[in-house]
């Protein structure tokens, strides 16, 4: 059981691969999870209409000790083995309650936004690293600005190159020239 968490579920990148991680989990036979640490979104929709269960917690803006503890307790309650969190905002909202479910926790790091990481987020995400088993970077850029550069473990860093499902751009392949402008 996975549980990737997440602060909404809008229309964007590392929304839209939380959701394509979230299928690929189902299909190699684990059970995917998406906690929405503040709120839901079209994503969400998406998600569930392709069986994916959504949580969302609706921490509103703030620090939030309750949300970490309604956290802990739908870590435990969906008894899940991996926390994945994505991105350093809402980490600290996924690893502090998993370590005090002894699970596991992952969490990826998308783009070059995590390079200018305000002090406070950057501090937040720095106390989080204990309760941290691994961050992956997208890119290399971003684990050199954020990882490197700060003196993180570089046991715990990793760069998984990200990627997209072509299918759907295979199954209809461009043929340049074969309608006119539209200017």
């Amino acid at each position: 059981r996975i549980a990737q968490i997440v602060e909404r579920l809008e229309i964007g990148g590392l929304e839209r691969m939380t959701v394509d991680l979230a299928m690929s989990y189902r299909a190699a036979g684990h059970v995917p999870l998406i906690y929405c640490v503040c709120a839901d979104g079209p994503l969400g929709k998406a998600a569930r209409e392709q069986g994916i269960e959504v949580r969302v917690f609706g921490k509103a803006p703030g620090f939030s000790a309750a949300a970490m503890m309604q956290i802990a307790r739908a870590l435990r309650a969906d008894r899940v083995d991996v926390a994945h969190t994505h991105n350093a905002v809402i980490h600290h909202y996924g690893a502090v309650p998993a370590s005090l479910n002894r699970v596991p926790v992952v969490n990826t790091q998308h783009g070059l936004g995590t390079a200018t990481m305000h002090p406070r987020l950057m501090r937040n995400f720095r106390l989080s690293m204990p309760f941290t088993d691994a961050v992956v970077f997208v890119a290399k850029e971003p684990k050199r600005f954020v990882w490197d550069a700060n003196g993180f473990r570089q046991d715990k860093g990793h760069v998984i190159l990200n990627g997209i499902p072509l299918e759907k751009f295979t199954a209809r392949p461009a043929a340049p020239g074969s309608r006119p402008n539209r200017m």
